[in-house]
């Protein structure tokens, strides 16, 4: 592959950034000619180390070791197995497991046929996982024992694979490698054919399966290789579900880039068993979220156990300071790497480097090379820097629509730019700053009302546990903020008084809420997102229609 330019000998870096981005640049130009240069296709780089390094280590799990051989032997086994099975190209392999070794086996073989991978979340209750297995279709469904307690029922025609020995059901394997390097003719793949279908976390109502094609895997995956900056004899540990978006779009780039993944046991966080594993495993490069990284921080003598540790990674919304000064102080030489997307952007788009995290504190950083980011008004007219808006991308890594849900597509894809529903604003130097969901913005008195900004600063209320605000009715201003807080028993105690001062003390005064419910809990999906839709509906039997407190400004 042209790619394979990007890599070098061991210890050097896997991919220049500039040359990637021109790499990928050339790709898309011959994106409709590819006689002219080799596929872009991810599992073809599990052939290439299971060639060049096949007794390098490839994946630790639990109970099993895998190196590059033997990994690409597990797949192949496992592609044939499906082959013998009936499964042809487009064909749907749904997975159903916790973090395991066998799922990246089974992705890998999934791939090699042109089946399109369905990763399921193990945590969904039985009716969940019915709609998204009836939504999928998929021709055979592969899980774990646990995953298999989950489900009702399966569609007829559905065929069950088992990842452990089990009465009754079929097994994944044959029981034997396919004894080297297999001379089998895979079936012919286009780049642009389906590789994944990721469906959404359903919170704003059922779940949605984003289409990510080889090509935007293949891009993505070089494109996270690049600016994470990472190396060929790096060890990987990701405590993110392999089911997740983020899970699968940190995998596949650590088999592109031919780096060992050490699998993160699907269990309750537990800060020194986590070192442990980083320990044991020399880990090099580790993601976790921000307050899993503040416990390690809090654990004894973490400093000088982990002295391999040289780049630490999270997802999803900015630390706060007290964790970036944590990581600063423990962990001094070591590169802090934040990154922000979402599922249909495969799922990576913004990336924010540690010289940038204080200096902008509260940025999800810049986008990464291969994405186009724009900030629109409501007629698709980019704003102008410093005003928000909602993030709009374009590029290669973008998905490809939304799986059996024309509607959804078209309306996501306004314009010619993937509407990401994100309401943000962009500084001079193009740093990206959240604002809130598009759908969660409250419009009071004709004034915009962020739920974000209120959130933030109740969270700072001492006793404030957990908060989330959504848009109540109000007889005057139409809407307006609904506060749910999780406190504890001396907040309570105290009232609601203490969170409306604080509102008013540090808001204008339309922003503050006309209720302050405390609640024992908030709703949550079962990805952990709060599930404000369920709030919204009680919202309109928490709030009264007036308030007199409330401001006209």
């Amino acid at each position: 592959m042209r790619v394979e330019a990007c890599g070098g000998p061991r210890r050097k870096f896997l991919n220049d950034v500039e040359y990637c981005k021109k790499e990928v640049a050339v790709t898309m130009d011959a994106r409709d000619n590819v006689d002219q240069w080799r596929e872009p296709l991810v599992q073809n780089f599990l052939a290439k180390h299971s060639r060049e390094r096949p007794d390098a280590l490839a994946v630790v799990g639990a109970d099993r070791r895998l190196t590059w051989r033997e990994l690409a032997l597990r797949s192949d086994e496992i592609a044939l197995r499906l082959l013998s099975l009936g499964v042809s190209p487009g064909d749907r392999v749904a997975l159903l497991m916790r973090n395991r070794v066998e799922f990246i086996e089974a992705v890998f073989g999934a791939l090699k046929i042109g089946a399109v991978v369905v990763p399921l979340n193990f945590r969904l209750v039985s009716d969940e996982l019915d709609f998204v297995v009836r939504d999928a279709e998929p021709r055979v469904l592969i899980s774990d024992r646990e995953g298999r307690g989950r489900l009702a029922a399966l569609p007829q025609g559905v065929i069950h694979l088992a990842c452990e020995l089990d009465e009754g059901l079929s097994s994944l394997y044959t029981g034997e490698y396919a004894g080297g390097e297999t001379a089998q003719d895979w079936p012919e793949i286009d780049p642009h054919d389906l590789a994944f279908i990721l469906y959404t976390s359903g919170t704003t109502g059922r779940p949605k399966g984003a289409m990510l094609t080889h090509f935007s895997v293949w891009t993505h995956a070089i494109a996270w290789l690049a600016e994470g900056r990472l190396r060929d004899d790096d060890v990987w540990l990701c405590a993110a579900p392999m089911f997740h978006a983020g899970g699968v779009g940190a995998m596949v780039p650590m088999i592109v880039g031919g780096i060992t993944q050490v699998i993160s046991p699907s269990t309750s966080f537990d800060a020194r068993a986590a070192i442990d594993l980083l320990a044991r495993e020399k880990v090099t490069v580790a993601a976790f979220v921000p307050t899993q990284w503040q416990e390690m921080c809090a654990v004894d003598n973490v400093r000088s156990r982990l002295p391999l540790l040289r780049c630490i990674f999270w997802g999803g919304a900015p630390a706060p300071m007290v964790v970036l000064e944590a990581l600063s102080s423990t962990f001094p030489d070591a590169d802090i790497i934040s990154s922000y997307g979402q599922t249909e952007m495969g799922p990576t788009s913004c990336w924010l480097h540690a010289k940038d995290a204080v200096r902008k504190m509260g940025s999800v950083g810049k986008p990464v090379g291969v994405v186009e980011l724009e900030i629109l008004d409501d007629d698709c007219v980019p704003v102008a820097d410093g005003s928000v808006g909602e993030v709009a991308y374009r590029g290669p890594t973008v998905f490809a629509g939304y799986w059996r849900n024309d509607a959804a597509s078209a309306e996501a894809f306004r314009g010619g730019w993937f509407h990401s529903g994100d309401l943000a604003r962009r500084d001079e130097e193009g740093f990206l700053y959240l604002v809130d969901r598009k759908s969660d913005m409250i419009v009071s008195g004709g004034e915009n009302i962020y739920p974000k900004e209120l959130e933030e600063v109740i969270r700072r209320v001492h006793g404030v546990i957990d908060v989330a605000v959504v848009k109540g009715p109000h007889e005057r201003w139409h809407e307006t903020p609904v506060a749910y807080v999780v406190a504890d028993d001396h907040l309570r105690s105290l009232g609601a008084k203490v969170v409306l001062d604080a509102c008013v003390a540090n808001l204008a005064s339309y922003k503050k809420p006309s209720a302050v419910v405390f609640v024992d809990s908030l709703p949550r999906n079962a990805s952990g997102k709060v599930l404000k839709r369920e709030l919204r509906i009680r919202a309109a039997q928490d709030v009264s229609g007036t308030d007199s407190q409330r401001s006209s400004q």
